[in-house]
């Protein structure tokens, strides 16, 4: 690894003569450059709490910054990338092998096969790699809440229960998989790469939306930015999300308006924070929301 950097360092919970599930690995790193290859990674968790990580995953990139996670399966090509002129700290995750076998076991299989069949391992334990806001599943509400509290745990030189956190992480993960196993199951295309390619490209126009929603947007728009037609596009997002993407846009410009209400901004100053084009409709809007 190419590095101009301050430092690298491993948080495990290794304990001599201890059965549990394996140790994981907390690694934080704090660098200004560097670049590494691994043709084959073991599976991981990363997020970024300052700066910006570039991941190449089989060959397609990923943008991580603060605020955002991500999902590397096993036996994935990976190439990092770190150039900024401030360290970058980052954090990724290796929770225990056997751990995630076990769990992914209890949610897929029935009791009666997890009896019969007790220690044998499942072949198919592939996540949908993609990145993920903290703020959009339980695995980044998790991750939000646990990784400042283990380093400040650890600074303070406190006991850490990495079991109960990798636990609860890996819970998380596959039910948050889970649920995203159902939205691809409302999309009509056979092959399951082509639901996951598909699953990504409407979910960063979701994430458009978020981060541009007091802006003009437009179908043509966002449908160019998932590389769809726009009657595909907008077909699967509402099959993913239950709703079409005005639907979403003015469901998020509300809220945002409800929390300005409640800091006692005008109706006229709301308007135009949100993107709403009348400050007279914005009021019928929040009227018929509290009806």
């Amino acid at each position: 690894m190419k590095q101009t950097t301050e430092y690298i360092y491993n948080i495990s919970n290794k304990k001599k003569n201890r059965v549990d599930f394996g140790d994981g690995e907390f690694v934080v790193s704090n660098f200004k450059q560097a670049e590494k290859s691994l043709e084959s990674s073991r599976f991981s968790i990363k997020t970024v709490l300052k700066g910006e990580e570039k991941y190449f995953l089989n060959g397609k990139k990923h943008v991580l910054t603060p605020g955002k996670f991500l999902v590397v399966n096993k036996n994935t090509s990976v190439d990092i990338v770190v150039k900024d002129i401030e360290p970058v700290k980052g954090v990724c995750l290796f929770p225990p092998e056997k751990l995630v076998n076990d769990v992914c076991k209890n949610f897929s299989c029935s009791q009666t096969e997890l009896l019969d069949n007790p220690f044998e391992e499942l072949s198919d334990l592939n996540f949908t790699q993609k990145i993920f806001r903290l703020s959009e599943n339980k695995t980044g509400q998790f991750l939000h809440q646990n990784i400042n509290a283990i380093l400040q745990m650890r600074m303070q030189n406190e006991s850490i229960d990495f079991e109960s956190f990798y636990v609860d992480l890996v819970e998380l993960l596959i039910s948050d998989q889970l649920e995203i196993n159902n939205m691809l199951s409302s999309l009509s295309s056979i092959k399951k790469c082509t639901k996951e390619e598909l699953y990504k490209r409407i979910s960063l126009t979701r994430d458009y939306i978020q981060d541009n929603y007091t802006e003009k947007i437009n179908l043509n728009e966002l449908a160019q930015n998932a590389f769809l037609s726009k009657y595909h596009f907008l077909r699967s997002f509402k099959a993913l999300y239950k709703q079409s993407p005005y639907q979403y846009l003015l469901k998020l410009r509300l809220e945002k308006a409800q929390e300005l209400k409640s800091k006692n901004y005008s109706i006229a100053e709301i308007s135009e924070l949100v993107g709403f084009s009348d400050a007279k409709n914005l009021r019928k809007a929040l009227q018929k929301i509290s009806a």
